[in-house]
């Protein structure tokens, strides 16, 4: 239990902590939050000052959070829930990246190219966050936890979330302020980061039982043990269990079929 709570925590991070926080919504990521309460910042720093194209260019990038959000989040469910994650993370990382190559050009050179650059991969960012933490968050935390501890683990999620929303408020308008586009650099290592965290900790829910899930996460640590316990030529408790599952299936169908019953 401690991994499922463990990973529903690191979730709940990822969806605070990933860059999203700069500009317009309330969706999940620092790098989001980055994008959702300081767009204006952000777009002062390549050079956007009028007050009016500022609110223009938060209201399209609100409008077409919602065009690409509906879709990808129907699409999204249908394949496997890791592959999604890292499929976010790496593309939020690369278009993080970019921005932020483009702020720096336009810091250095005063170059419009390089400020119109950085607005469009802030708008190419979001489809990313949305194929992952957007839509899956939610669906992965009720598949990941057994029903009788599901409002905990989205609790606990929720919770890591708030304190992850203290960062957000706290730190990065700080940070902007103080070092500029050079903050950005943080998030490109971060969304790297969470990316590898995904792959070598989150279990794959898509298409698992509860049980299936229950052996790979309960049983994980007792199938090592088993293995040095009895030293069987490492088969542990996992394989054990399964082989003995399949024999039973068969005893049972064999006495169904006996013609003595």
């Amino acid at each position: 239990m401690f991994h499922r709570f463990a990973v529903s925590g690191l979730t709940g991070i990822f969806g605070q902590v990933s860059g999203n926080g700069d500009t317009t919504g309330n969706v999940a990521k620092l790098s989001d939050r980055l994008i959702t309460y300081y767009f204006a910042k952000v777009l002062r720093i390549i050079g956007v000052t009028s007050n009016r194209t500022i609110q223009r260019i938060i209201l399209s990038h609100n409008c077409w959070a919602l065009i690409n959000s509906v879709p990808l989040s129907l699409i999204a469910p249908r394949y496997p829930r890791r592959h999604m994650f890292v499929l976010g993370a790496l593309g939020m990382a690369a278009c993080f990246t970019a921005w932020t190559i483009a702020s720096a050009r336009y810091a250095i050179t005063g170059s419009e190219a390089a400020a119109a650059t950085s607005i469009a991969f802030i708008f190419l960012y979001n489809p990313f966050l949305n194929v992952g933490l957007n839509s899956l968050a939610y669906t992965y935390i009720v598949e990941l936890f057994p029903f009788t501890q599901r409002s905990q683990g989205l609790a606990f999620k929720q919770l890591v979330g708030r304190l992850g929303n203290f960062f957000n408020a706290y730190v990065n308008p700080i940070a902007i302020d103080a070092i500029g586009w050079k903050y950005y650099i943080l998030y490109c290592v971060w969304l790297l980061v969470e990316a590898w965290i995904v792959w070598v900790c989150f279990p794959e829910t898509h298409g698992r039982t509860l049980e299936d899930l229950s052996f790979m996460l309960e049983a994980k640590g007792s199938e090592i043990d088993g293995d040095e316990e009895d030293g069987n030529g490492g088969e542990g408790r996992w394989e054990r269990g399964h082989r003995c599952g399949e024999i039973l299936r068969v005893c049972v169908s064999a006495s169904a079929a006996s013609p003595l019953r």
